[in-house]
Order: structure tokens, then sequence, then C-alpha cells
């Protein structure tokens, strides 16, 4: 039953339903005095309809209304029963809040964020043992952790989108760059300084920026409408639109990523000696160290503050573009290293021999082509490993047939009756027996932590719930001590296996002695293991496990959790009937909610991580262009020297394979490393090794790579050489 004022609801919209089938009402109302809103579910169980009238405490309500979507309705398990939704001026006449009652109070609050975060450091310090502050990131469930992990995953799409358009921007300009050395020289003999080049190329940069940004804005919002159809169905409200930051992020971070990583190369045009318009030779502009050094530091503060900026996170920024950038220059090392000693073989083939001393004779044009190769390539593969991989995974972490009832108050009475029940169903579970007692001490030292998994961090104020059983309980791990160990029903300190976050929180060490009351007596036991456990499986789970046969002489009640089919809804019915004193809960409402935010967000993410995607693209574009524009003067002057068609046409494919390998290496290592991460640190999923692409991304690079080189030279020794040779200068 919740009792809600005429502030009801600060965010969202309340939907209900006027009669059973009708359409969704969706308001930003709540119940008038006199009026009870309930679920379907609970004029079910109470065999009433629409209309009837109820009693709470002293107080009559005539339902009218049916409950269907509350915007701020949490994820716990208590909070899946049947609703009762009253108006907060009608509690005092029901009289049900009395001394003793089971009620808790619950402030909601909505602002910007600064006001929030005000609000937090104010409250914080004032508030009692029994409260606490809860925001999504905060409240431990699997809505929020499900939320959590989307958004370091769509962090993670945004960083990657940032690093790849930073190298596709730095590969663009730098061609672009290669491509104006003779107009500058040019430029330079009209008398133009160096300033005035730099100044001429900047605004050129700036004009050239000005209809991206416009296109950028417009697929942006296209883009922005999309994500808010999927989203749509998830929040059952209306979304609001985009603010002025978003449409400010945009313009700035392209800004930036020009001036970071399109105007350095640029810049190295104003070093163009005058002298080159009659003598090419001099085309090589010889830039100081110190200048080298700077143009690297501002790419590398514009990249980190722009992934730090677009993730909010800056320890993610610096990982990883520093991650990027480790994993870039140890491969260039190795694969310096492999080509200086394959050049010293004594290769017989001319082609194969040309390709890699035409590779060798320029060390920097290759590790651009196979950085921009290989990243672009990771990128893409990627998108598709976790799409096909870990984000199926995700999508069945839910097992379709996980529990979706939950019983609990089962009395030892009751259990033989409500286990055939089940039988003659067809239905299995185990059963748990449980014992309420609360830990008193740690080596005979009083606790003073809390161990509430939704509220660590004050005084231990609520009892535990304790059980015992004969062997490891379902997804329940061993990672130190033995589960049970060597024991005798009559020592007076049994065994106790303990839960491993809750042994973190509370410093626990194997062997520790823990006190518990338990009605009155105290029961002493020593730590024997600790166990990892799956909260997330939809079964019971317990803090502190004892061996069977330790908790007998206490009053126990038994709780368990199993599968109920929609064709057998009926056996629900008539365990509610049969056994009174029962509690079952229908938790199919949480896990529906958690498999459709799941289903939505992964749709989000898919449509994010294509940003990603069309930058890997770009990046592939762009040393493609870079890599043939060397190789078209390159096959005109062997052609002009006298070799044949057959001979152009092996080096350059032999040097495209050699690229491609070099490349496809690296796209796996990166692909290794990242999917590792995501999988166990952003996602806390099980990692999944992606053989098949470690082994085929060089293939598939090497052959693409060959293929575009055999259209790219088709077309070219079609043409007389001193045509080509003209066209290029």
């Amino acid at each position: 039953i919740r009792a809600v004022d005429n502030d009801y609801p600060i965010k969202g919209q309340l939907t209900t339903r006027m009669a059973i089938g009708a359409p969704p009402v969706v308001e930003n109302i709540r119940p008038p005095k006199g009026e009870a809103w309930v679920e379907l579910r609970l004029l079910e169980r109470l065999g009433i309809e629409l209309g009837a009238t109820i009693e709470i405490g002293y107080a009559k309500f005539d339902i009218t209304r049916l409950l269907d979507v509350e915007p701020d309705r949490s994820g716990n398990l208590y909070s899946i029963n049947p609703r009762v939704l009253i108006n907060w001026e009608d509690l005092e006449q029901t009289a049900i809040v009395q001394p003793a009652s089971r009620l808790n109070y619950k402030l909601m609050l909505a602002g910007d964020a600064s006001a929030i975060n005000a609000f937090n450091q104010a409250a914080t310090p004032l508030l009692e043992v029994n409260q606490r502050i809860v925001d999504p990131q905060s409240n431990e469930n699997q809505v929020s952790e499900n939320l959590s992990r989307a958004k370091g995953f769509i962090n993670v799409g945004a960083l990657l989108a940032v690093i790849l358009c930073g190298i596709a921007v730095s590969l663009a300009a730098s061609r672009h760059a290669q491509r104006h050395i003779d107009q500058v020289a040019l430029l330079r003999c009209f008398g133009l300084k160096s300033a005035q080049v730099n100044v001429l190329y900047a605004l050129q940069l700036v004009f050239m920026s000005i209809p991206a940004i416009l296109i950028g804005l417009i697929l942006g919002y296209a883009v922005h409408t999309i994500l808010m159809q999927l989203l749509d169905e998830l929040f059952k409200t209306q979304l609001p639109p985009a603010a002025l930051s978003a449409w400010l992020s945009g313009p700035l971070t392209a800004l930036c990523m020009v001036f970071g990583f399109g105007l350095p190369p640029l810049l190295s045009l104003s070093k163009t000696p005058p002298a080159r318009v009659f003598r090419q030779q001099l085309g090589d502009q010889k830039t100081s160290p110190l200048f080298s050094l700077a143009v690297a530091l501002v790419s590398l503060v514009s990249l980190v503050s722009i992934a730090w900026w677009q993730t909010n996170d800056i320890r993610l920024a610096l990982i990883g573009v520093l991650g990027m950038i480790v994993m870039v220059v140890a491969l260039a090392l190795i694969v310096a290293a492999l080509l200086k000693w394959v050049s010293k073989l004594q290769i017989q083939h001319s082609a194969l021999r040309g390709a890699i001393s035409n590779i060798m004779a320029k060390p920097g044009l290759t590790a651009m082509q196979v950085a921009g190769f290989g990243i672009s390539l990771f990128a893409i593969a990627l998108i598709v490993f976790f799409r096909t991989t870990v984000l199926d995974q995700w999508n069945q972490q839910i097992p379709e047939d996980a529990p979706n009832r939950f019983v609990f108050d089962l009395s030892a009475q009751d259990k033989p009756a409500f286990e055939k029940v089940l039988a003659n169903n067809n239905l299995q579970t185990p059963i748990y027996q449980v014992v309420r007692g609360r830990l008193s001490t740690i080596n005979d030292k009083a606790v003073r932590t809390s161990v509430s998994k939704e509220g660590r961090g004050g005084p231990l104020n609520r009892d535990l719930a304790l059980t015992q059983v004969d062997s490891v309980p379902f997804e329940n791990k061993i990672i130190a001590g033995e589960f049970i160990g060597q024991y005798s029903p009559d020592d007076k300190i049994v065994p106790v296996s303990v839960e491993s976050e809750v042994a973190a929180e509370l410093g626990l060490q194997l062997n520790d002695e823990l006190g518990f009351i338990i009605e009155g007596q105290t029961l002493l036991a020593r730590i024997s293991s600790f166990r990892e456990v799956n909260w997330e499986n939809f079964r019971p789970n317990f803090y502190m496990i004892f061996p069977q046969g330790t908790l007998d002489r206490f009053s126990q009640n038994h709780v368990a959790s199993f599968y109920l089919p929609k064709e057998k809804s009926a056996v629900e019915l008539k365990l509610n009937k049969q056994f009174v004193g029962l509690t079952l809960i229908n938790v199919d409402f949480i896990i529906d909610r958690i498999q459709r935010i799941i289903k939505q967000v992964t749709a989000a993410m898919e449509l994010t991580f294509s940003m990603s995607v069309l930058s890997g693209i770009a990046v592939f574009w762009a040393a493609l262009l870079m890599a043939f524009d060397e190789k078209q003067k390159q096959a005109a002057l062997l052609r002009a020297l006298g070799a044949s068609r057959k001979t152009v046409s092996l080096r350059f494919i032999a040097e495209q394979v050699i690229v491609g390998f070099l490349a496809g290496l690296l796209a796996a290592a990166c692909l290794f490393i990242v999917s590792y991460l995501i999988s166990s640190r952003v996602l806390e999923l099980p990692w999944q090794v992606p053989w098949s692409y470690l082994f085929g991304l060089p293939i598939i690079l090497m052959i693409g790579l060959s293929l575009l080189a055999s259209l790219q030279l088709w077309s070219l020794l079609n043409k007389p050489p001193y045509q080509v040779l003209r066209q290029k200068d």
C-alpha cells in the first residue's frame, strides 16, 4: 500500500486503465481522496472487480482505476507485490501507521545535476542509520546494474569513435598537405611568408568545417530521433528534447578534431622551400624535433580532452587513448624489427624483394598505412564481435526457465504438502531452511558495520537470513577455504561459509570467529570458506551458510523459487488458497522489465556503436587514398623504365599483402586486448576468446587490399606512363 501526496509523480507520468482491457491513460495525476488504484493482480487474488470497495485499516476506498505503470517503481524483490495507491490525505484515517508498523518513507527529488549534488553533499552527513540516498547509479538491483553496463559500453563506443575520428582527420590532413606542397612552393615564390601560409590553410580548415558541422548536426539530430523512438517504449513517458549542450557538443568536438589533428600536418607546409619549384627533390619539409614534439603533444592533449568530454570519465579516456598508443607503438617496434630481419634475407623473387625494399624505404608512410588499416579493421571487427557474441550473451543472461516465483514464510508443517503440489505439476525446486539471526561479534569484538547489500556503511541494524545446507548452492563458487570442513554437531564453534563481498566489506579472514544472536541465544562460528554468489540468478541466496543440522534447534521457515509456465498459472492460485500463511511473489514483472531494458538499450548501443564503424571506414578510406597516391607515381616510373605490367602488378600486390598482414596482426592484437577489457571490466560478462577473428583478420585484410590494389592497377596500367606522371605533377 502506497500513499502519495499532490506532488506525485515528480518525474514521468502515471499510466492507468479505466477498465480491464481499456487503453492506457497517461496522466500526471494521483488518486483523489477516498479512491484507491490497484493492480489487476490484486483483483484476481481477492476475487473482486473494478468498482468494488476495500477496507484499509479503518478507512474504506472505492477501486476506480487499474494501475499499469508507476514511473518511479523500483526493481527490488518486495516492490513487485500487487500494489494499492491511495492519497496521502487518507493515510491518517486508516490508522494503520502505529508503533512497530512495517513502513518506510521516501522523499523524491528532481532537479539539475548541480542542485542534486549540492543536496547530496549537504544531506549525507545528516542521515540516520536507517536512511540512505538512492540514485540510478547507487541503487544495486538488476535494472540499475544493466543500465550501468549500458552506460559503460556506450562510453567505450564514444571513446573508440573519438580515437578513430582523430586518426582519420590526421591521415586526411597529411594527404591534403602532401598534395599541396607544389602550391605552397609557388606561393612562397610570390612572397608569402610562413606565417601567412599557416593563416591561409587554417582559414581553409575553418571554411571546410562549417558545412561539415551543419551536415553533422542534421545527421546527429536524425540519430537522436531514432534513439528516442527506441527508448520511448522503455521509459513509457515523453523524453526531453536534446539539450543545448548536445547541440554545442558536436561543433566543438569537430573544431577540436580539425585543429588538433588536421592543422598540425598543414603547418608543416610553411616549411616548404621556394626552390622546390625548380627542384622537386626538395619536397620533404624539414621540421625541427621541437616542432614535431609540440605537434604530438597538441594531438595527444586534444584527443584526451575530447575523449574525456564525450565519455565524462577521465580515467576511461586516459586508459583508452594511452592504451591504444602503447599498443600501436609496441606493435610498430615489433613490425620494424620483423621487417629489418626480413630485409636481410636473400629473397630470390624480384617482386617480393622490390615490395620489401619499397616498404623499408619509407617507414613513416608504411607505419601510417599499417596503423590506419589495422585500427579501422579493429573497430569494425570489435562491433561485429560484440554484436554476435557479447550482446547476445547479455540478452540471454536471464534464461527462459529462470525462476519467476518466490516463496517465503513456508512453515515446516506445510513443506511436505507444498512439495507434493509442485511434484504433481512437474515443478521442482530446492527449498531452503531459514533462521533469522543477527551478526553480533567478530573475533569477540562488537560489529559496527552493516552487511546489508542494499545499504552498507552504517551500524548493523537488521537480522540476516541464515540457512543450512549439505552442498554448495546453485551458482555459488568457493573461492577460498573448504565449504564446510571437518566438524561435529557437538562442537561449540561450527563452520560457516561467508559471501565474498560481505567478507571484503567487514575485512574478514579465514578462521575468523563470528558470533550470532538467534532467539536470544549465542551461536559461535568459524569462517571455513568464502563464496562468490550470482545475485542475479533469481534464486534464494545467502550471506551466511551453515552445515546441515547446526540450526535445527531454532525456529525456522522455508524459502524457495521455481519457474511456473504461463499455462500452469492456476497452480499459483491453488498455492495461495491452500497455504494461507504462504507469501508467493510473482517476479514476471521484474524479469520482463529487465529483458525489455536489455533489448531496448542493446538496440541503442548498436546504433551508437555504428558511429564507430563509420569512423573506422573513414580511417580505412583515408589510409587507402594515401597509399594509392604514392603507388600511382611509382607504377608509372617503373613502366617508363621498361618494367612489364606483370612485374609492376606483382610488386605492388605483394606490397599490399605484406601491409595487410601487418595491419591484420595489429587489428587482432587490439581486438584480443580490448574485447577482454570490455567483457570482464565493463559488462562483467565471461570473456569469449575471439579465435576466429584473431586468425581471420590478417587473411581478410591481405585479400581485401590485394583486390583493391588490383582494381587500382588495372585502371592505372591502361594509361600511358607519361600521362600519369604529368597528371601527378
